[in-house]
């Protein structure tokens, strides 16, 4: 058991990159933001710092995003910007400039395009350029998850989550959560066959949700909080969910927990 929790903590530090986690998350956005206005070091100086990195499904390109801070005017700004970057030459092909903070970013592979959350909800066509955006959502998208097959991606919308088809952008399906509890998305995940989203919650009682993808229906809760990240197994049987100093295990049929392994366990 501890030799496929192991395999799958690798799955973490691999989706970590090549996948559409943020390394920021979306309920610290706004601390980040404080803490960088609050370390101003003077005035007349722009300090950008990376936030991100996300590669293609394809890992022939990976999208940078970073923070500026601007303090020349004597009053702190925070605007973003992306980098998409070539990984085989080496080189940047592209860089889209927003006046928000850049929060994350996910490949739509079947649309050639970004989509990307920076105080609204964007999405930038990689064809023409690398610079043409368009608003897709006047409300910034805290988390966001592709499905495997690209076909589908989940995003926060205020007090829902919308799975929303990539090739014409319509509203598959709409999962109403309870108030307070969208505030405090934390990570998603689709099931391998793309049928079923894990949610994950912070700072919330049964903070781990199983929903059916196509009918917005619950499957089945589980007891969680502080979750940064969340890996299916090949065979869509198994969860494992990064919680803190602990990685818990779950069965995806009933959210039943198989293992659950504490940070002195991990350590080889």
């Amino acid at each position: 058991m501890k030799r496929t929790v192991l395999l799958l903590m690798l799955g973490f530090a691999i989706s970590g990159c090549a996948r559409q986690t943020p390394l920021e998350s979306a309920n610290k956005s706004s601390q980040s933001t404080a803490r960088v206005v609050a370390k101003s070091p003077a005035k007349n100086v722009v300090k950008s710092s990376p936030r991100f990195a996300n590669f293609s499904p394809d890992n022939e390109r990976f999208v940078v995003g970073f923070w500026h801070g601007d303090y020349r005017s004597g009053i702190e700004k925070i605007s973003g910007s992306l980098e998409i970057w070539d990984v085989h030459k080496r080189r940047k092909i592209g860089k889209i400039q927003f006046d928000d903070p850049v929060k994350t970013a996910v490949f739509l592979p079947r649309r050639n395009a970004l989509l990307v959350s920076a105080g609204k909800t964007y999405l930038c066509d990689l064809t023409i350029g690398h610079t043409a955006k368009k608003v897709v959502s006047k409300h910034s998208a805290e988390v966001m998850a592709l499905s495997l097959d690209g076909k589908i991606v989940a995003l926060t919308a205020q007090n829902d989550v919308e799975i929303r088809n990539v090739s014409n952008w319509k509203v598959r399906n709409r999962i109403k959560m309870e108030s307070p509890r969208a505030a405090f998305v934390r990570v998603m995940g689709f099931s391998p066959d793309g049928r079923r989203l894990l949610i994950g919650l912070s700072d919330v009682k049964n903070g781990i949700e199983l929903y059916n993808s196509a009918t917005g229906r619950k499957v089945w809760t589980a007891d969680g909080d502080m979750e940064s990240d969340v890996a299916w197994s090949p065979d869509g049987k198994r969860i494992a969910v990064n919680m803190w100093q602990d990685l818990c295990l779950f069965r995806a049929s009933d959210g039943k927990t198989i293992d659950l392994l504490h940070n002195s366990d991990l350590l080889l």
